[in-house]
This record gives structure tokens, sequence and C-alpha cells, in this order.
């Protein structure tokens, strides 16, 4: 499924860049905490959730399973799991070597957006972000009933290729460069990455 070729393109992203501090944001059911905990080399992992309830329900998925005590990490491994919101400034995310927000910024009031950017880029200052949304572009492959349809019932917005481009221009002004790629195979009818 795309969800699961997602966490595992952003946890090979984290690999390359030697990530060992990374934030989960909007870290729902604690999925991709799954991921992180098998890169040895990452050291901390906090995943943030506006749902308290949520991340409760899923806590246990950051417990360590049998195999782990088996194949000990050659550095332990501190997961922390906060309840709040990202557009909200949290010291305990400071120093972080990558942020992901997998999914999340869809997920926001486009009044919101500009916050999210500003706590990101503008304080918590990670030496990384990793920002995945849905492509509106490949909107017109779903058996949508209006063409203002969206994927979720809580999506806020969706943007097309050119409208996250725009935003990620945006995120320059905080000394920061960008690299767009897709995941999952485009279609086949005339879509490229």
């Amino acid at each position: 499924p795309i969800y699961a070729q997602r966490y595992a393109k952003v946890s090979k992203y984290c690999r390359q860049l030697n990530c060992s501090k990374i934030a989960d944001v909007g870290a729902a059911e604690l999925t991709f905490v799954q991921y992180l905990k098998n890169l040895d080399h990452v050291t901390h992992i906090t995943a943030v959730d506006i749902d308290a309830d949520l991340l409760r329900s899923h806590k246990d998925r950051c417990r360590p399973l049998i195999l782990d005590h088996l194949n000990k990490r050659e550095n332990p491994l501190n997961i922390a799991v906060l309840a709040g919101s990202i557009l909200e400034f949290d010291s305990r995310m400071s120093e972080l070597d990558c942020i992901c927000a997998i999914e999340l910024i869809e997920h926001l009031q486009a009044r919101d957006v500009s916050r999210f950017t500003a706590n990101i880029f503008g304080r918590l200052k990670p030496k990384h972000v990793v920002i995945t949304t849905p492509n509106k572009d490949f909107n017109v492959l779903f058996d949508f009933e209006s063409g203002d349809q969206m994927r979720h019932w809580d999506h806020k917005f969706e943007w097309t290729r050119a409208e996250f481009l725009e935003y990620c221009n945006s995120v320059v002004q905080y000394d920061y460069t960008f690299e767009l790629f897709g995941v999952g195979d485009p279609p086949k009818r005339g879509f490229s990455r």
C-alpha cells in the first residue's frame, strides 16, 4: 500500500541523512514510530499528536518487542509520546535532527499553515524536515462525485504539485533548501512525478 511505501521512503531518507533524533508530528496511531524503531542509529524518537486518546490507545507500539531484548541495540532508544500541537513551540522538540510531518499539513486549517511553518522552521529549527502531502493532481483517478472532493473527510485542503512547490519555496526564507520526490508509481495515464 502507498502508506507503507511512504513510511519506508521517509525512514530510508532519515537513515541516509544519519538522523538520530527524530520527531514524528501528527503521529496518530504511532505507525511511523515502528519504522523508526528499526533504524539502529536512531537514539531518540518524539511522537506528537493533538489527540491524546489516540496516542494512549496505541502506546504499546512504542514498547520493546521480545526480539528487541534478544538483539540489543548498540545505543539505547528513548521514545517520548507527547500530546500537543505542532502549532505551538515545545522545547522538548528542540535540537532534533529531523521533524517528519507525514500526511499532516492537509489536516491543518489553511490559516494555521503559516504557524506550523514558523514553528518548525523558525523556532524548532531541526537540521532536516520531511513533509508529505497528497498530490491533488492525482485526484482525477479517484471516482469522486465532485471535483472539489478530497481523499479524507478531515482534509482542509489538498495541494497540486505546483501549490506544494510554492509552499516549499516559501520555507527557504528560514535558510532551508528543499527537494521534491514522489512516492509510489505514477499512473500510466500521462502523469509524472
